[in-house]
């Protein structure tokens, strides 16, 4: 087949990969001028990890993570056990994974500088249309409906050089308390990854959030922010975008954030681009047409994710303020996480053995 992808993010590199490995010839097209490798590190738990073999990804890319141990009042007061049960969970960034994926990928398949905006017209003109442009994607409207009301969560991240003796190798660590959220990874080349979630804080004020933290009840975050320059901590809003009820028209695909665009609280919105682009591909192979292998990812993704983007907003309304988060002692809410979360993510992050098999 002559397939087109739209967007060289995560979802379109991935898909491209894997589809341009059974046999296609594949192209891509990215508006910005060169592969948008710039951004921050991501948790990439064992359900994406394991996939990557099959997309001419080795692995090793991050550093793995098999536990969290949950922080309030400035010491560790539980630990959540997340065992791998396919290639271990990491913690990795965002430029190199990208870079890997497009290694994997002929040369010249990505044509930069290439912005679409007629799906109708891609879809006379190629076999299969792979629409991966983003949560604002330009294309989306030619396969669903208008996505419902979109929520928004403030984050504020960083990557850098640092030493965290409160979180071992194999660890990654939270810290809750009522309205904040914060998490502090390890990341290759003796780095960590931080992040914040102040839902009630105000856009723009990252530095004033720098200078609070610095002076921080909790040793680890003081730390993870003395290290921190202004200028590494960014700021970005995300967005969800819930699933409609098709992810494909005629031979017009969605998939990553185009379809689903989720709430980073799971950490889940990377791998299920990664799910996406290996189901898309395991699909085209089994049926005997694009019609069929079509309605057969729609059947098998559409509902995942819409429990996936449900669990995500479900995390957040957990982090706001609100007059019983206030009430609860920091401790107790650290140890409902544990109990909560524990179960949840353990589930989420096990490899489909289907998608694995034709991984390996």
């Amino acid at each position: 087949m002559r397939v087109a992808v739209v967007g060289a993010g995560l979802a379109g590199l991935a898909s491209a990969a894997g589809l341009s490995r059974a046999g296609h010839s594949v192209e891509v097209f990215e508006r910005s001028d060169a592969l948008r490798a710039s951004g921050l590190a991501l948790n990439f738990w064992s359900n994406a990890t394991s996939l990557l073999p099959g997309l001419g990804v080795a692995d090793g890319l991050g550093e793995p993570v098999a536990r969290m141990t949950i922080r309030a009042q400035g010491r560790d007061v539980t630990t959540m056990s997340l065992p791998a049960k396919g290639l271990p969970h990491v913690n990795v960034d965002r430029a190199p994974l990208l870079e890997a994926l497009a290694r994997a990928l002929p040369e010249g398949a990505v044509s930069y500088g290439v912005s679409c905006t007629d799906a109708a017209e891609l879809a006379g003109a190629y076999d299969l249309v792979v629409v991966a442009d983003g949560v604002n994607s330009k294309l989306r409207n030619y396969v669903s409906e208008q996505p419902r009301k979109r929520w928004l969560w403030p984050i504020w991240q960083a990557c850098v050089p640092a030493e965290a003796p409160e979180v071992p190798p194999g660890t990654g660590a939270a810290i809750v308390r009522a309205g904040m959220f914060a998490g502090i990874w390890r990341l290759p080349g003796g780095r960590l990854g931080w992040f914040v979630e102040q839902p009630s804080r105000t856009p723009g004020t990252g530095h004033q959030l720098l200078e609070e933290l610095r002076g921080d009840k909790d040793p680890l975050l003081r730390a993870a922010a003395a290290a921190t320059r202004p200028e590494d901590l960014v700021e970005w809003l995300a967005q969800d975008t819930w699933p409609g009820r098709r992810l494909y028209r005629s031979n017009v695909v969605l998939v990553g954030d185009a379809a689903h665009a989720m709430l980073p609280t799971l950490g889940q919105g990377a791998c299920q681009s990664l799910e996406d682009a290996a189901e898309l591909t395991r699909c085209i192979e089994t049926e005997s047409s694009i019609a069929a292998a079509l309605r057969l990812y729609q059947r098998r993704r559409l509902l995942r994710v819409k429990i996936i983007v449900g669990l995500a907003r479900a995390g957040a309304v957990t982090r706001r303020s609100n007059l019983m988060s206030r009430a609860i002692p920091e401790s107790v809410m650290a140890r409902l996480l544990g109990i909560s979360s524990g179960p949840i993510m353990r589930h989420l992050t096990k490899p489909n053995p289907r998608l694995v098999s034709r991984a390996t």
